[in-house]
């Protein structure tokens, strides 16, 4: 019986020695499997990093050039402004006049080419003419 014994208790021992033998290959599983994740998980922040950067600097270009189209836009509403106060003026109203409506100032001659062979012509001022500009008569 001595032998039984010592069988039932060397099956006990290795019943026993087979979950810690179990167990190793488990925790090298546990392991590899948080090696991966964490090795995934880094992969897949540098790529969500590098594709947050790409994406900045494309912003960065886009904010440039909205700035510079901003710049242009508010010179070119100055200069509109200044022509819109520069209209409201007696020196606008009267280059206007000589320019659209042929008008001299007083003691000036005008010029202008023949139709038919581009020869500069005088035209004296007629005597009852009303000359543009202001006079001293006030």
């Amino acid at each position: 019986m001595g032998n039984t014994t010592s069988l039932a208790q060397a099956k006990a021992r290795s019943a026993k020695a087979e979950p810690a033998a179990q167990e190793a290959p488990t925790k090298k599983k546990r392991r590899a499997l948080k090696l991966f994740l964490i090795g995934a998980g880094a992969i897949l922040a540098a790529l969500t990093f590098i594709t947050q950067a790409q994406r900045m600097q494309e912003l960065r270009t886009e904010r440039e050039a909205l700035q510079s189209q901003l710049l242009e836009r508010l010179n070119q509403t100055q200069r509109l402004e200044r022509m819109i106060q520069y209209s409201q003026t007696d020196a606008y109203i009267e280059r206007m006049a000589l320019k659209q409506f042929g008008m001299v100032k007083e003691g000036e001659i005008l010029f202008y080419a023949d139709p038919e062979d581009g020869a500069l012509i005088t035209a004296p001022v007629p005597e009852n003419a009303q000359p543009s500009g202001d006079t001293d008569d006030n």
